[in-house]
């Protein structure tokens, strides 16, 4: 069971997730296919909130699913695969009203038009994704104008009049910070899928969750008072443990195209971290730590004072920063940076890799906030 992601959509709203089976999906006769959104209750959604398309076809066929332009065209977004039951399941995230198309095999295509509008219920949305919440495990319960309820396999909250799910590991990350009456508060939006290396991430009031099954720590929560500082420092701690297979030859060169001897990787480590967390050149992206640095300045977001999700230059015996990190903790004398390009100890041993370095903050040149 695969899906694919057309390349133009990398820097698109519009992101697919995996394919999953379904075993309730409609009915069909051969030859031909169907398409709901969901449960099928509903074709209107908030903007924010993720959708499925589903339905049934002919068994392991490719599906295709195109979304019609501003001309009425159908721009092909996607693909995936029935199931051996012909079942096929292709997770959305939407941004305005559309007509979509789906096309299994040869079959002749249906077509669906969803519908943005600016509320949602927790009874609405149960109603909408019963087929992957499960039965209720919870009555309905609230604080502070948040209301939530727990199922099998997730949590709803609403927030005034939008509501939100949470599923999988991050709900179980949630749930053990607190949930909506903790330390991240309520959610501002449904996960977002399909981001670098298949992860997704999901921001809160006050934190977010990244879950990636290829980094060394699969789940990562971070609270603090913004939740998109807190999704970059998640992202960094995840890739803590990474070792460089060769000299120069890591992930994060590859991600740069330069793997030659003269690439030092810690600026493109944090160049990555913001682009895994799908938010492009929100840090600063260049072929070198000068060049790095020069931009930094010439942006003008720099600040003397540390703060969870910043970036760290690093000059321990003072000019010019040659060194760079992602804050992740902080006192009143040292900051903890998940730091690229170095060994367990913050220096130039073998093998290098991705750590959580403590440095004295009298050793940080200065501070860079991500422009998201």
């Amino acid at each position: 069971m695969h899906r694919r992601i057309l390349p133009f959509l990398a820097s698109s709203a519009l992101v697919a997730g995996a394919f999953v089976a379904v075993a309730d999906a409609p009915a069909t006769a051969a030859g031909s296919a169907t398409v709901t959104m969901n449960s099928g209750t509903e074709t209107r959604f908030v903007r924010g909130e993720n959708v499925w398309l589903r339905g049934k076809g002919s068994a392991r066929k490719t599906v295709k699913i195109y979304r019609y332009n501003s001309k009425n065209r159908p721009v092909q977004i996607g693909t995936t695969r029935t199931s051996s039951s012909g079942s096929y399941s292709f997770m959305m995230r939407p941004t305005g009203t559309a007509k979509y198309r789906v096309k299994v095999g040869s079959t002749r295509t249906r077509t669906i038009r969803l519908s943005a509008v600016g509320s949602h219920s927790i009874g609405q949305r149960q109603a909408s994704l019963r087929f992957i919440l499960g039965s209720a495990t919870s009555g309905t319960q609230g604080t502070g104008g948040v209301r939530w309820r727990t199922y099998k396999k997730g949590m709803l909250v609403q927030n005034g009049s939008r509501t939100w799910v949470i599923r999988g590991r991050a709900a179980t990350e949630y749930r053990r910070h607190g949930g909506p009456a903790g330390r991240m508060g309520a959610p501002v939006g449904d996960a977002r899928c399909g981001l670098a290396e298949g992860a997704c991430l999901q921001k809160f009031r006050k934190g977010a969750i990244y879950t990636n099954s290829k980094a060394k720590d699969k789940t990562v929560a971070v609270a603090t008072s913004s939740a998109n500082r807190s999704a970059i420092a998640a992202v960094a701690l995840s890739q803590v443990g990474y070792k460089e297979p060769g000299y120069r030859k890591s992930k994060y060169n590859r991600w740069m195209g330069r793997t030659d001897a003269g690439a030092a990787w810690c600026a493109y480590f944090t160049a990555w971290v913001s682009y895994a967390a799908g938010e492009g050149d929100a840090i600063v992206r260049k072929n070198s730590i000068a060049k790095t640095v020069a931009a930094e300045r010439k942006r003008g977001r720099t600040t003397s004072k540390p703060a969870i999700g910043r970036v760290a230059y690093v000059a321990p015996g003072g000019g010019n920063p040659h060194h760079a990190g992602i804050v992740v903790d902080y006192n009143a004398s040292y900051v903890w940076l998940a730091e690229g390009n170095v060994d367990t100890r913050g220096g130039i041993g073998k093998p290098r890799g991705v750590h959580k370095i403590k440095r004295p903050r009298g050793h940080v040149k200065f501070y860079a906030n991500p422009k998201f």
